[in-house]
């Protein structure tokens, strides 16, 4: 029995060599199973979900990697294989002190739609906790320091700004923005996202979001207050969200976008793919989400038939007792989403909390009125709402 299962891993061994890719013996047998239900024309989904249940140690080298995708092996399941090698492995502390280099974060889960691969430890930016704001962190970055400090972590990134990513982001395959621990909810200022997250009353209302190649979600701070900065898209019955990146900027007095510090039409994509995308039904958009793309294959698909949805209004909000104008991207029309659910959707309306209503409470639903009263703070200097997001 040992003999004939000895001499099926150096057959399989021999095949994969024979295909062009170099493997170690201790993973050969591993490699070659998945191999097997690749050349089964099998999907990835399904590959994917084999390689998380087996948990293998596929110890894949750099080469490895190179060969297999050259063979056709796809980015989801070479990423499985990869995060699956790294479960046995020791966490890496989630706050670490400064170091010269960043160990990668994390793995995503690669069978979690739109989850980029597992990032491949390289050198990248240098980070680290301090106690105090660092020299030349930026007024924007040194408000929200101590705020969200116990909360997460800064770092700098290669373009020399300070980012802060939340610890969940850090502990938590998969985790984007605007996803978990939150809803919609639709207000006189458009769609609002509610979170749960004791530091959701900044990163989520305020600043950019960007999608680092070896971090995963960072966000840079700016004072100008929204109900949320996203970029939608739609088909008519899935619609979906996405954080609108640094250097995406609406200018009140122009009356149109700059990327970049170019000008930009209103449905200009900003460089956002489905990888940055969150899906639902729009049925379901201001209520508790139920279901979700099953799959890349499913997201991908319905990001390619969507379209951007540029409803973008100028009204006026009173912000700290002062009336200002207020920009926000309305999103899918309400009026859509009440003719699929089968009753219309209510407004709420959006008031100052004068200030946090006890520890890390950042906003209160009051029923009998439909209010939202949410913690906007007051930075001070009279033009920080004039345009959409310095960043």
């Amino acid at each position: 029995m040992k003999t004939c299962v000895w001499m099926r891993r150096w057959l399989l061994l021999a095949l994969l060599v024979a295909g062009g890719i170099p493997v170690v013996a201790e993973n050969a047998a591993a490699v070659a199973e998945v191999a097997k239900l690749r050349d089964a024309g099998l999907s990835d989904d399904t590959i994917v979900a084999f390689v998380r249940s087996k948990e293998a140690n596929y110890e894949l080298s750099a080469d490895d990697l190179v060969a297999l995708a050259k063979r056709g092996f796809s980015q989801p399941v070479l990423g499985a294989m990869v995060a699956s090698g790294r479960r046995s492995a020791p966490a890496a502390a989630p706050f670490p002190s400064a170091t010269a280099g960043t160990p990668a974060p994390a793995a995503p889960d690669p069978g979690y739609p739109g989850a980029p691969a597992a990032p491949v430890a390289v050198p990248g930016p240098v980070y680290g906790v301090p106690t105090t704001p660092p020299p030349g962190i930026g007024s924007d970055a040194a408000y929200f320091f101590q705020e969200l400090s116990p909360h997460g972590r800064w770092l700098t990134a290669e373009d020399g700004r300070w980012y802060w990513q939340p610890a969940v982001a850090l502990t938590t395959p998969g985790w984007r923005p605007y996803f978990d621990e939150g809803r919609w909810v639709y207000t006189d200022g458009g769609w609002y996202w509610s979170s749960n997250y004791a530091w959701g009353w900044a990163a989520f209302h305020h600043g950019r979001w960007e999608l680092h190649p070896h971090l995963g979600w960072i966000w840079l701070p700016d004072r100008v207050w929204g109900p949320a900065w996203v970029a939608w898209r739609g088909d008519g019955e899935y619609c979906g969200w996405a954080p609108l990146p640094p250097g995406a900027v609406f200018d009140l007095s122009l009356g149109r976008f700059l990327y970049r510090g170019r000008r930009v039409e209103l449905d200009f994509g900003f460089g956002l793919d489905w990888i940055h995308f969150n899906f639902c039904l729009v049925r379901e958009l201001g209520e508790p989400l139920r279901w979700r793309p099953h799959g890349d294959a499913e997201a991908r698909a319905i990001f390619g038939r969507s379209r951007i949805v540029a409803n973008y209004r100028v009204g006026h909000a009173v912000i700290n007792g002062e009336n200002r104008r207020h920009f926000f991207n309305a999103g899918i029309e309400s009026a859509r989403v009440g003719s699929l659910r089968g009753r219309s959707v209510e407004v709420v309306k959006v008031q100052d909390m004068r200030g946090p209503a006890g520890r890390d409470v950042h906003e209160r639903f009051v029923p009998e009125d439909r209010t939202l009263h949410t913690y906007r703070p007051r930075f001070g200097g009279a033009n920080e709402h004039r345009r959409g997001g310095e960043r």
